[in-house]
């Protein structure tokens, strides 16, 4: 186990005083006397330091080596030999070795080599150094575990390497922070500051990425970045205070959707149209000034369509144009000539029929005889001759002709026969 021991100082009864005797040994020179101390009595004794107590120390402490860097222990393993470190008892649980690395690392897991043998360096019993870990020139403190080694870096910390940082001071931290709050200001940080950078870039440049910045700097930076904004200055504002400055534009030209007809909601479509035309959905949906329903009209690309409550029971009625209309009409008039035309037909056969019933003649008699002398007699209408007599004891003028009147019944009635 570690010993940090107090050695007590042996104190005798005369701490200065001295003798001169001859020496113990010829010399060759009478002139030569030995001096040694005489103390006396001793009064306090001295503490006793044994074998244990030196190796025990020597473990304590710190052991600055000279290594040298080697590829030659693995394909891909960086290698740090140690080279002037000489160990008696070996290496030992919490050995504390100290170098200067000679080269950085190129690869994953370096490694110690003393007496031929590697240890692996780690940060911490799960963690090993990756590549770029270990940078030339800079001081590494190693402490033997008894398997490996663990690393505590002498180094300067980057944005890459583990080490030791700066604090950022409160100078730096005005200075920068005022640096910051000018760009931001004047919104000039993607300008160009010099050929292919601009002034973001030029002043990340200048910053210390090696330095942390204490609760303090970061106080000052944001104090300086999320203050308040004035009415030119340049700050932090809320939603309450951004509606409160925000010119209110006039709406009083525009028409709410609270006043949407029949409708109040902001799904709906407002309607387009110029001094000619509109543009609108298919359905137009009319009501009264109070509000009643009374109809919708609408087209589907081929018909025109329309309802209304009191027609085909609110359902959808087509709509007649002047080209429905005009074959209707030519339907009509094609129907009115066929009707016509059949009408004349029934009518001169229904004359037809009337005539063969009223002008039939049912039967035909000769009634009525007369008998005139040849002589002075012409015809008389509806008489037919049917005889001729002589008297034979008289003359000539005494020839007799006899007729009778020829009747034929139609109609009800008997009429004499008329000359064609």
């Amino acid at each position: 186990m570690p010993i940090i021991k107090k050695f007590l100082r042996g104190v005798y009864e005369h701490s200065n005083l001295f003798k001169i005797r001859n020496p113990s040994v010829t010399v060759g020179d009478n002139e030569v006397k030995e001096i040694t101390p005489f103390r006396g009595v001793i009064q306090t004794r001295g503490s006793v330091i044994s074998s244990d107590d030196f190796n025990e120390m020597q473990k304590n402490g710190v052991y600055f080596v000279e290594t040298e860097y080697s590829e030659n222990y693995g394909s891909g393993v960086d290698a740090y030999v140690i080279k002037n470190l000489e160990s008696e008892q070996e290496l030992f649980e919490g050995l504390k070795l100290k170098f200067v690395i000679p080269k950085t690392n190129n690869f994953d897991n370096p490694v110690v080599v003393f007496k031929n043998n590697n240890y692996s360096l780690k940060f911490n019993d799960n963690e090993n150094l990756k590549s770029k870990s270990l940078i030339k020139d800079n001081i590494v403190n190693l402490i033997y575990t008894g398997n490996y080694f663990l690393i505590e870096l002498i180094t300067q910390a980057s944005e890459n390497t583990l080490g030791i940082a700066k604090l950022y001071s409160s100078t730096e931290a005005e200075t920068d922070s005022a640096r910051v709050k000018e760009i931001i200001e004047k919104n000039t940080g993607n300008n160009e500051e010099s050929p292919g950078k601009t002034k973001w870039t030029k002043l990340f440049e200048t910053l210390d990425h090696t330095k942390i910045l204490t609760v303090w700097g970061l106080v000052k930076f944001l104090s300086k970045l999320l203050k308040p904004a004035g009415e030119d200055d340049y700050g932090l504002i809320n939603y309450k205070k951004i509606r409160e400055v925000s010119p209110r534009p006039d709406l009083s030209p525009y028409i709410p959707f609270s006043k949407g007809y029949r409708n109040t909601n902001n799904s709906d479509f407002v309607l387009r149209g110029n001094s000619t035309d509109c543009w609108a959905p298919r359905h137009l949906y009319m009501y009264l000034e109070n509000g009643d329903y009374m109809g919708c009209f609408h087209v589907n690309g081929g018909r025109a369509y329309y309802k209304v409550p009191n027609r085909n029971g609110g359902n959808w009625c087509e709509i007649m144009d002047n080209f429905d209309m005009a074959s209707r009409d030519s339907n009509i008039q094609h129907a009115h000539g066929r009707i016509t035309e059949t009408w004349n037909k029934a009518f001169d056969a229904w004359n037809k029929a009337n005539d063969a019933q009223v002008n039939r003649i049912y039967e035909i008699r000769m009634v009525g005889y007369v008998e005139d002398g040849i002589n002075g007699k012409g015809e008389r209408n509806g008489y037919v001759l049917t005889k001729v007599s002589r008297n034979y004891g008289e003359t000539q003028d005494h020839i007799k002709i006899g007729s009778r009147a020829l009747q034929f019944h139609r109609n009800g009635q008997w009429l004499n026969a008329y000359f064609a």
